[in-house]
């Protein structure tokens, strides 16, 4: 029995076993249909393995075509963990590094990226289109290839949008209205349009809108761009075609100064009273000069105080300064101009390709030129500093320093608003170390004379006849005309030169290339700047005088010019002598000047070489050579001051001096006549 109960219980599990086998089967089949659903599908979408609509159609259709349960694992579990990852980054996108909440949107590719990536689906969107059909009266594909229109259509989207509005502006015409129809007095088109491209030949050949619009990979039924860009024609002449508006940022920026406000910008820059340099140069010939105690940090801060109800800022202040050529810098410290100039003309040259053959940069050769001079000059200028000075040799530079103002009362904002008085300093400085002759300078003031060619030119006398027994003197300058080189200055060398108040038997000046004048009188007025500002307060003239003796350690000799000292030097070159001369000597090339005792004339030389030879500078009239040289009248009228300066200086200045420094200001010259130094050249 128990045999019996054992072979029905065998047959019993063997038909559960039968059933279970079914079920998995059953639910097997089922998950793979499943499978084969919407989810599925849209995997398979993502995933590029159905690429269009009739692959999916093909999907449904085919009974037979079963994936594996395991590859529709896969399939899910990949879908799903792309999901997850999706999800982590849109929350991770979110909150900030902080995990607080993320105010902007943030990119994972640059700008740059992110442009490219919209102009890429902006290509692709106005791909081109199908052109107009073949029986169309303009003949287009006739006219324009289809190689063309690819070329017309890549070109057309490569550009920028204002490029592309003009493209449009001048490939599309207005004319009148030919024909109207319809009744009704309502006017719906003002114009009409035709449209045109360039064939192979450059020549411009109608084409239709249709055409036109399938070529740049618009719908042919779309031409509101193109309304829209001609009707921002401002002209209303129908063949007028006026550039649009291409940038939305031309209009006037809300802080902008109006025209009041850089009236009293103007103003108040006025008010600290910029002087005209002596340094009437060739590329600063308008530049106004501010004392060094002045400051455009200081300008602003007081502007702010004036003038509280005008806005602006530090940089608007700073460019009307540049605007109206008012300068903090020091002179003597420039750079050079022409070398900035080859420095920014082109990255590509350099030093090294100057002298190739190659080069026809007519900047690069200007700049050969001018660095073989300044080079040659600087060698020269080193070469005479290594000669020690001696009884019978003398070498120094000369310079007139730059605008000094008495009294000099830095510690009182009412001496920066008023105009003082202009003080000269024309230095006669020994180069070279361990010279034993001391710095000769030459000091007036306004009130005495001005700074004109003849004036400059008496310092040169009093300079001569301070070193009178000296036979060899040789002097550097820069070439500024009319301080160093003016004819004014040349025919005294010939005066002086041959007269009996000194014995020096030969002169020679040297002028420095342009940009390139630093020298040892450079050096001494940063010793009288120093004096002066260890000294303080400067309140009249004979103070000024013990700021100058008591700069460079004591070691300098101080001439004060008196009215006597000043001489009516004056020109007597002739011009009809000059060119009728071969070559006519250029004032602006000459580099060195040679004056001798016995000759009528001078010698000059256009290059710094020792190997090139002197040539004759005969320039004098001809009565003046049969008569001589006659010496010039001492001036006997000062220049003086106009009485409003004078009386300004009394009133806001003097009460803040000691009693012993008023009279000096009292007492001062003053005219109706006189010339405004501030503003006005003199020459």
């Amino acid at each position: 029995m128990m045999d019996n109960d054992l072979i029905r219980l065998n047959e019993q599990l063997e038909e559960d076993g039968k059933t279970i086998l079914v079920g998995l089967e059953e639910l097997v089949d089922d998950i793979d249909n499943r499978s084969m659903g919407t989810n599925s599908i849209c995997s398979l979408y993502e995933f590029g393995q159905i690429s269009s609509e009739d692959e999916l159609k093909s999907y449904d259709s085919d009974p037979d075509l079963i994936y594996p349960l395991q590859e529709v694992e896969q399939i899910e579990e990949h879908g799903q963990n792309y999901a997850l990852q999706t999800n982590e980054e849109e929350v991770d996108n979110d909150v900030t590094k902080k995990g607080t909440k993320r105010k902007r949107k943030t990119y994972s590719k640059t700008p740059y990226e992110r442009k490219q990536l919209i102009l890429q689906q902006q290509r692709e969107k106005h791909c081109l289109k199908s052109p107009c059909i073949l029986s169309c009266k303009q003949k287009c594909t006739e006219k324009i290839s289809q190689a063309l229109r690819e070329v017309i259509n890549r070109d057309f989207w490569n550009i920028s949008v204002a490029e592309r509005k003009m493209f449009v502006l001048t490939s599309v015409e207005r004319q009148n209205v030919k024909r109207r129809r319809g009744k009704g007095e309502e006017i719906k088109r003002n114009w009409s349009l035709k449209y045109s491209f360039k064939n192979l030949d450059g020549k411009n050949v109608s084409v239709c809108k249709h055409f036109f619009l399938a070529t740049l990979g618009y719908k042919p039924k779309n031409d509101s761009f193109v309304f829209k860009i001609c009707s921002s024609i401002e002209d209303k002449n129908k063949n007028a075609i006026v550039s649009p508006i291409l940038d939305k940022n031309n209009r006037s920026p809300w802080n902008k100064l109006n025209e009041e406000s850089l009236k009293s910008i103007k103003s108040h820059i006025d008010s600290f009273n910029p002087c005209v340099s002596h340094y009437r140069r060739a590329h600063a010939p308008n530049m106004r000069y501010l004392p060094n105690e002045d400051n455009a940090n200081f300008m602003y801060e007081d502007f702010k105080k004036k003038f509280s109800d005008i806005k602006c800022s530090y940089d608007a202040y700073r460019k009307v300064l540049r605007d109206n050529n008012i300068s903090f810098t020091k002179l003597g410290h420039e750079e050079c101009e022409q070398c900035e100039e080859w420095k920014q003309h082109n990255a590509n040259h350099s030093k090294d390709t100057l002298n190739l053959s190659s080069n026809t940069c007519n900047v690069c050769k200007k700049y050969e030129v001018h660095l073989e001079l300044y080079t040659q000059a600087r060698s020269l200028y080193e070469s005479h500093k290594k000669e020690l000075n001696s009884d019978s040799k003398l070498t120094v530079s000369v310079d007139l320093q730059k605008v000094i103002m008495l009294p000099r009362m830095e510690c009182f904002k009412a001496a920066i608003f008023t105009k003082r008085i202009i003080v000269f300093n024309e230095s006669f400085v020994p180069i070279g170390k361990k010279n034993k002759v001391k710095p000769l300078a030459i000091i007036w003031h306004e009130g005495v004379s001005g700074r004109k060619q003849e004036d400059l030119t008496s310092c040169f006398f009093q300079f001569l006849l301070f070193n009178k027994d000296i036979k060899n003197i040789s002097i550097w300058m820069d070439n500024c005309a009319a301080q160093n080189k003016n004819w004014c200055l040349l025919t005294f060398l010939i005066y002086v030169i041959n007269s009996h108040e000194i014995e020096t038997t030969e002169i020679n000046l040297f002028y420095f290339e342009p940009g390139h004048s630093f020298m040892s009188a450079d050096s001494f007025h940063h010793q009288v700047e120093l004096s002066m500002k260890k000294t303080g307060k400067v309140y009249d003239f004979m103070d000024f005088e013990k700021v100058i003796r008591k700069s460079n350690s004591g070691h300098v000799d101080a001439k004060v010019m008196d009215l006597t000292d000043f001489y009516d030097w004056k020109s007597e070159c002739s011009v009809y002598k000059l060119n009728k001369q071969n070559i006519r000597p250029m004032l602006s090339d000459i580099v060195h000047i040679k004056a001798e005792r016995g000759l009528n004339y001078l010698l000059y030389k256009t290059d710094y070489s020792e190997y090139c030879p002197f040539r004759k500078l005969d320039f004098l009239k001809n009565n003046i050579i049969k008569n001589g040289i006659s010496k010039p009248d001492q001036k006997t009228k000062v220049l003086g001051i106009h009485p409003s300066k004078k009386e300004s200086i009394i009133k806001t200045l003097v009460p803040l001096m000691p009693e012993t420094r008023k009279q000096f200001w009292l007492d001062f010259p003053c005219a109706i006549e006189a010339l405004d130094l501030y503003s006005d050249n003199e020459n």
